[in-house]
């Protein structure tokens, strides 16, 4: 799914969100992707906020009037996690919640 923002409706990070910076062809066909929870860029493309699904999935998807979209005949498939990387999401989690509450100075 694409989001407006990396923050859920109340101001919390959400951690399973990303951006994603694509660059594609004049067809739409994406040429490359880089995503982190901050981008700086240098170059002509599209910014997206997405969920995990869709950076799994991402060669599935086309970019078609600025608009991020899946190709007609494509399926998303959700991958499934090992026991390690659900361990590091929730401790990723923890850390982001541990910063916010943090005074800032």
């Amino acid at each position: 799914m694409v989001y407006k923002s990396l923050f859920d409706y109340d101001g919390n990070e959400v951690t399973s969100r990303k951006l994603i910076f694509i660059t594609t062809e004049d067809d739409g066909t994406i040429t490359s992707t880089t995503s982190s929870q901050s981008l700086a860029v240098n170059r002509t493309g599209f910014v997206y906020v997405v969920d995990e699904i869709v950076l799994d999935n991402i060669d599935k998807f086309e970019v078609i009037n600025g608009n991020l979209r899946l190709r007609k005949g494509e399926v998303l498939e959700e991958v499934v996690k090992t026991e390690k990387e659900l361990q590091r999401e929730a401790l990723l989690k923890q850390l982001a919640e541990l910063e916010s509450d943090e005074p800032s100075e």
